[in-house]
């Protein structure tokens, strides 16, 4: 995936999912992985909590953060994945059990 970087030169206050990290700067840049910014105006980005990040950069709120790779969402919590379970980056249970019902060659979880 390919993002272009996205720089206000301005004088307005930073978007959200944006950061300018010197006091005047005109300069805005994307808050990076793992990071979010949920309101316009900052200087640093929030960190997503511990076992989560971001999928792409610019990212505007808590709900961006999702789990590591190597682990799954249930019921709002990371959990490892099971020996066998490949556990792409932002997995959730219900789209594995959705995957391996529909896939026989697949692990039933």
């Amino acid at each position: 995936e390919s993002q272009a970087q996205s720089f206000s030169t301005s004088c307005e206050k930073c978007p959200k999912g944006m950061m300018s990290d010197a006091w005047g700067s005109i300069m805005c840049e994307p808050c990076g992985q793992g990071f979010y910014q949920d309101s316009v105006g900052h200087s640093m980005c929030k960190a997503c909590p511990a076992g989560r990040t971001t999928k792409l950069l610019g990212a505007t709120g808590l709900k961006d953060c999702v789990c590591q790779a190597g682990s799954i969402e249930e019921e709002g919590q990371c959990v490892p994945c099971g020996t066998g379970i490949a556990c792409p980056l932002g997995s959730q249970l219900e789209d594995l059990k959705s995957n391996s019902e529909s896939d026989p060659n697949l692990p039933r979880v």
